[in-house]
This record gives C-alpha cells, structure tokens and sequence, in this order.
C-alpha cells in the first residue's frame, strides 16, 4: 500500500477508501435530514449559484527592459481579475433556514466541497464553516479551523457584545475609512499553524491573527468603544495539546482598542494598537537606551461628514512608532530595525566605518483625505495620500493622488470608469564622486479605463450578472537609461459573471 508523507495513506488513497467513506456518509446524513425537513414542512431551502469566466491578454512581453523585442505575440493566461486568481470557476450553494439556523453545502470547483453553520439568535450569534477537504485529511494541515466563532449581546447601557472566535477572517471595528488599507483591526491568517502572530508592520497592517476575544461596549447609541485580543485561542493542527501562545507576548501586546461614534452626518473612529516588544535601541557606544519590553505601537484616526446628499469628505490619520534607524552625516538610513530580532551589533563595532553615524527614532504616519461627489449618472471620487516613511531620514516622503471619475451611459445597465494615480516620491540616481547619495525626484502612474455591463439592469457598475473590461498601464519599471520609462504592467481583462 502506498504511504504518504508520515507514514499515513496517501491522498489519492485517502480520497478513494476511507475518507471518501466518510465523504459519502456526509452526505448521506444531509440527505436524510433533507428529507425529515420536507416532510414536516419546516423551515426553507434555497439554491444558489455562481460563475466566472475571465481571461487576461498581457502585452508586455513583447518588450523587455532593455526596450528589445522578446517575443513576437501577446500572453493570455486567466490569473484574475484584481490578480486574485479567481477568474475560471463555477459555484453551487445548498441553504437550509428555520427561524435563526442556517446550515448548508457550498461546492466550488476550485476549493472543493464546504460545510456552513450559523445561527442568529437574538442576542446571540454562533459561526461555523469547514471545508471536508481537510475533515477527512486530504490537505495537509488538515486541522485548520476554516471558520469557527461566536458572541453574546448583554442587554446592559445600549449592548454589551463579547466575542470569541478561533477562525473569522476579514472581520474590523472602530474604523470610518481605509485610504492606508485595512486598519489595526483587521483579522486574517498570521500562518496556517492554529496560531498568528502579528508582526508586520505596514500601514494597513492588522491583527495578523483569526483568533481573538473582543469586547465591544455600547454606552450610548452612535457610540461604541472596546477591545479586541488576538491569539487568545488557539490549537494545534496535529490534534494534540502542542499549540501554546505566549499571553502577553503574543496576545496582549497585540491588542487594539477603539472608539466609533457615528450619528447623522458624521462618524469618527480611533484606534490605539500595540504592535509587540521593541527591538533593542542603542547610542553610539552601543549602550541599550531602551527596556527589551518597551512596546512598539500605532494609531488610527478617521473621520467622515456627508457635506451634502451629493458629497461626502473623509480624513484618515496613520501612525506608526517605536522603531529606530542608523543613519549617517547625510541622513540616509544605513540600517534599521524592522520587526523582532534585528540588532545593530551585528554590523560590528568598528563604527569608523560610518561617517558621522548616528541613531534616530524610525517612526512612520500618513495623512489622507478623500471626497466623493455624485449627481444623477455622475460620480467621482478623489483621494490624496502623504506619507513619511522615515521621519530619521531624508527623501522618504511619497505624495500619492487618485482620480475616479465614472458616468453611467445607460440607467442601470452600462458604466463607463477611468482610474488614474500618480505618486511622487525621491529615489537615488546615482552616487557623486564623493559616494553621496544624488537624489531625484520621479513619478509613478496607473492608468487603467473600465467598462461595466449588467445584464440584468439592476444597477449600472453591479456586474454580478454581465461583464466588466478594463485595460492596466502602469510603471515606470525603470526612472533611469536604459530602462527609463518602460512599463511594469501592461494588460486588458475581460471577465463575464453570473449570479443566481
């Protein structure tokens, strides 16, 4: 008998023999309880399902970087529209409902086969969904939780919600606006092991974690304020008690608090995020300035007031500090600390090497606005982006504007879209004869036009069922000869959905 990989049955023996088994007694039991549902006439059931057939014809390959001819015809391959590959596939949902439970079967053809439970109580919610792939061992971790969570409203001041979830992915509070991308409290998968650290840092960095208690206390209506943990709960892909977390390395000093207040025409949110330990600061002798437990950390600010029913203006404020950076007589970074483990004293102590060498605070914030103005078939939305990179630095301030005009050619069924984006920023042409850094400014831009269709009139720009085009021109790939002004991404989609 072939063995897999730890000795246990491979996967196509797993999927043909016992598994598939147990895949088939699944599905059996569904049937069973399809069948007591009918003859009782309770609750409902619906079917539903989805589509996508898309392609993508890249143009860049008929020139390299040098600017030469490389191959003689375009490429077409369907790798997705917005690069999520996802753009060939077909799905196929099975619902049953009866008051507040939901439980069905979703096949799609490119995950599988997937179980969902929920139910909606009234001051109570429960959420569960797995794919059987990993049920019955066929994906390798098989233990990973696809979904799992729940909370409790208290009916105390205007609610009370407490949460706690092992896998819930996508989920965010306390937010208005996103002009950085997602904000501090923004879950996803840190790593498939059962348990997910957060220990990036970007400017749309979140919680890095699925796994989290939240409290969220509403004190009055329009206001809420709370707290959201990660890694409070975890488990162990292999079925043992092996999985461990860390409580204040890993989750407390992780945590995110938050405020929203949102009433009328205005909504604020606030977020404090504690990003984990600092690494170790030095001085010029290499003496530590710090304590190895000072926290790095992050805020958010946002805010939005609806001016008028046709415009609507936002502002978003983004920080992130207790980083530090080396840099010398000139104010260019020659090493900094990113996340955890990163020490200067790797570079050696000889620091004659560096010319008037100093350390400096590594902090980063950004400061965006944005506006949205539409009236009858026509809309536009702008977006304006300053950032500071590295406030110990030089040249790391990046300026970043985005148009977004769009009209609708025929009421409910056609929109015609233009996205445009410039970015200014420095970046280093060369070195003078001295080794001194000689800074540029340079430009990036996105170009990319948009046509939406939808077939059944339901609102022009849905294309849930119809079409959408777009052509992406992008770069430059290169600010200098010889590779000055070439393209990075040079490509048209063309995608048809349905939805049903």
């Amino acid at each position: 008998m072939e063995r897999g990989a730890g000795g246990g049955p491979s996967v196509p023996e797993c999927l043909g023999g016992v598994s598939m088994k147990k895949l088939i007694s699944i599905l059996v039991v569904f049937g069973l309880l399809a069948g007591v549902a009918f003859a009782q006439d309770e609750g409902s059931w619906s079917v539903g399902g989805s589509g996508r057939i898309g392609t993508r014809v890249n143009f860049l390959p008929l020139e390299n970087s040098a600017g030469e001819l490389d191959v003689s015809h375009a490429t077409v391959w369907a790798d997705g529209w917005d690069q999520n590959r996802d753009n060939v596939k077909g799905s196929l949902s099975v619902d049953y409902r009866k008051g507040g439970l939901s439980a069905g079967l979703g096949f799609d053809q490119g995950g599988g086969v997937t179980g969902k439970l929920s139910f909606n109580g009234e001051n109570w919610q429960f959420g569960a969904e797995q794919n059987f792939k990993k049920l019955l061992g066929a994906v390798s971790p098989s233990d990973v939780r696809d979904s799992l969570w729940g909370n409790f409203t208290f009916q105390a001041l205007n609610g009370i919600k407490l949460e706690a979830a092992v896998s819930r992915t996508g989920q965010q509070w306390w937010n208005v606006t996103d002009y950085f991308g997602d904000t501090f409290t923004h879950t996803k998968w840190g790593n498939n092991s059962g348990t997910g650290v957060g220990t990036a840092f970007g400017m749309g960095d979140g919680l890095n974690s699925a796994s989290y208690l939240l409290l969220d206390v509403s004190p009055m209506a329009g206001l809420n304020i709370g707290v959201v943990v990660p890694n409070v709960f975890v488990y162990s892909t292999a079925g043992d008690d092996t999985a461990t977390a860390d409580l204040q390395s890993q989750a407390l000093q992780y945590a995110v608090f938050g405020a929203k207040y949102a009433d009328g025409p205005l909504a604020i949110g606030f977020q404090f995020a504690l990003k984990g330990q600092q690494a170790t600061f030095y001085d010029t002798k290499w003496n530590e300035t710090n304590k190895r437990d000072d926290l790095r950390s992050g805020i958010y600010f946002g805010a939005t007031y609806q001016v008028m029913p046709e415009l609507k203006a936002g502002l978003e404020f983004r920080g992130l500090f207790g980083r530090q950076s080396l840099v010398n007589k000139d104010g260019d970074t020659v090493l900094s600390i990113g996340s955890d483990s990163t020490d200067f004293a790797d570079i050696g102590d000889d620091l004659s090497l560096f010319d008037g060498i100093s350390f400096k605070n590594y902090d980063v914030f950004g400061i965006g606005a944005q506006a949205d103005f539409t009236s009858g078939p026509f809309g536009v939305n702008v977006r304006i982006r300053f950032t500071e990179n590295n406030t110990a630095t030089t040249h790391s301030e990046t300026f970043y504007v985005r148009v977004r005009p769009y009209f609708d050619l025929v009421e409910g069924y056609l929109r015609a879209q233009l996205v445009a984006e410039l970015t200014f920023k420095d970046v280093v042409e060369k070195q003078d004869d001295s080794g001194k850094n000689v800074w540029t400014g340079v430009m990036d831009y996105v170009f990319q036009p948009e046509i939406y269709f939808n077939f059944l009139g339901t609102g022009a720009g849905n294309w849930d069922t119809g079409l959408a085009f777009r052509y992406r021109w992008t770069g430059p790939a290169g600010y200098f000869e010889p590779t000055k002004g070439h393209n990075t991404n040079n490509f048209f989609e063309l995608v048809f959905n349905w939805k049903f």
